[in-house]
């Protein structure tokens, strides 16, 4: 198999195990990985979905569904041009062609993500857990460890963490820690994996130096499934022991939230979270709708879990913007967030997610100094906080600038950023009268993630301020097709500036791009 393949307009890696675009590496689960190199190495022939499960999955047993979700991804991170290029042979598997191109391959050096450097601090990126067990589905549980422990590494100020949108783009399995530490310019790497039987759960952790890929520690938890939220306290406290010789500085306290009274309410709230994070690349309708009711699940078990309500609140803000009706009225959708964010902070003072997304509620009540007050307490409360969702609270309350630095951040702690954090740092951006430097990130972000409206209005925009008014409106096409409803007279985001000059800024440009009024 050659090194360099393309398909369309990106570009598989073999020897990196990556996907390349335009506009850098694209985001895919190590799984996707994994079946798009054996369909690559299996090109122009049939391969039986068996196989591929044989073959991506030999120690566990999956469902098709797994198998399913992959393919979707990888055709999402194919695009317009290659996604035609994976073709579903009904009953029988999938057939991946590689046309004839004209032309070179682009340089794999050129594309490759720069290594990063290492902070001033100790730095530490968690790995998605190997899930040993036999339980079909059941990949969102031995994830939720990780993530666990990514939350809990995270309050230590003294600590860089990598976030979990991009330590989650390496797999513990087959990885090789060196690059995951030049990659994501970090100098330890967790990895560890997840069996469950019965009742009964086993988790081992490991923590490696990832240049020398010298071993410091290891454990091994068997615990009863019930008391596994206390394992993963348990493990980033045995950490932070080890790394304790470098941080100058831990915060004492600990986030004052009640876990769910019951393992299942905790199970939906997985399952939940792992649903929103597919949605916030895909952007369909029905993985916000299952991850909502999946939230409301967990909390009719507890009623007092502040995680799951800090993430619906964030769901009903989601239904809001784009004018679903659901189980409310879309207009009343964002009544339900600020009451689902304020019940959860209420719950849980010093939860940074919950005052995230009572922020980003607070915002479009124009509250702009509570708003403001919110993420900033977050941010006070957890250092390594990542969100896109708080540069909004900032450039809507007239601090572009902030927004920009935060969103930098951002975007070092977690390399593989979400494609909304793109269209967050361009329209800071477009907000300082930095339209150049605008353009790639509101390109990366309609590339990899072609049906989200907002990024091609800020595009559109962008592109007429610079006076490129066809191209404008080629992007103001694509989101009149996405959201048929839009107006100008009805943006959400131009009606809620505090500062009247930014609001006629952004409706100058939705003018000058071609929107309707």
């Amino acid at each position: 198999m050659q090194k360099l393949v393309r398909i369309g307009d990106v570009t598989f890696d073999s020897e990196q195990s990556a996907l390349r675009g335009a506009a850098g590496l694209v985001a895919l689960r190590p799984k996707s990985i994994e079946v798009l190199r054996y369909l690559v190495e299996h090109a122009e022939r049939i391969v039986p979905k068996d196989e591929l499960l044989d073959a991506v999955w030999a120690d566990v047993i999956v469902g098709e569904n797994s198998l399913a979700q992959c393919i979707t991804e990888i055709r999402r991170a194919l695009g317009p041009a290659g996604a035609d290029s994976l073709r579903t042979v009904p009953r029988r598997g999938y057939v991946l062609s590689l046309p004839d191109v004209d032309g070179p391959l682009p340089d794999a050096r050129a594309s490759q993500p720069r290594d990063l450097l290492l902070p001033d601090r100790p730095s530490i990126a968690v790995l998605p857990f190997a899930n040993l067990g036999a339980a079909i589905g059941s990949d969102y549980f031995s994830e939720g460890i990780a993530e666990d422990i990514i939350a809990e590494l995270s309050r230590f100020s003294g600590l860089f963490v990598i976030a979990r949108n991009s330590s989650f783009q390496f797999d513990e399995a087959t990885t090789d820690v060196r690059r995951v530490g030049r990659e994501l310019g970090v100098r330890y790497v967790l990895g560890g994996s997840v069996r469950r039987d019965g009742g009964n759960v086993r988790i081992t952790a490991r923590l490696v130096e990832a240049a020398s890929r010298r071993h410091i520690w290891s454990e091994r938890y068997d615990r009863q499934l019930e008391s596994s939220l206390a394992v993963q306290d348990e493990v980033a406290r045995e950490i932070v022991a080890v790394l304790a010789v470098h941080i100058e500085k831990v915060e004492a306290s600990r986030v004052l939230t009640r876990p769910p009274t019951e393992w299942r309410a905790y199970d939906h709230y997985l399952r939940g979270i792992s649903l929103m994070t597919q949605y916030h690349s895909s952007y369909e309708k029905s993985e916000l709708l299952q991850a909502a009711a999946l939230l409301k699940q967990a909390l009719a078990i507890d009623p007092t879990y502040a995680r799951a309500l800090a993430s619906l609140s964030s769901c009903y803000i989601s239904q809001w913007v784009h004018r679903w009706d659901v189980d409310v009225p879309w207009s009343d959708a964002l009544d339900r967030a600020l009451q689902a964010g304020r019940e959860a902070v209420r719950l849980a003072p010093e939860l940074p997610e919950a005052l995230i997304v009572l922020g980003q509620a607070l915002t479009f009540f124009r509250e702009h100094d509570a708003a403001v007050a919110a993420v900033e307490r977050a941010a006070s409360i957890n250092p390594n906080i990542t969100s896109f969702r708080y540069a909004y609270t900032y450039v809507l309350a007239g601090k572009a600038s902030d927004a920009a630095k935060a969103l930098e951040m951002h975007m070092r702690l977690d390399p593989f950023y979400e494609p909304n954090a793109s269209v967050a740092l361009g329209f800071a951006y477009y907000m300082l009268g930095r339209y150049e430097a605008a353009l790639p990130r509101l390109h990366e972000a309609v590339l990899r993630a072609p049906e989200m409206a907002h990024g091609r209005y800020v595009l559109a925009m962008t592109l007429a301020r610079l006076g490129r008014q066809a191209e404008a409106r080629v992007h103001v096409a694509t989101a009149l097709r996405l959201e048929p409803w839009y107006r100008i007279s009805q943006s959400l985001t131009a009606r809620y500036f505090r500062d009247p000059a930014d609001t006629e800024h952004v409706l100058g440009g939705l003018r000058l791009a071609g929107f309707p009024e």
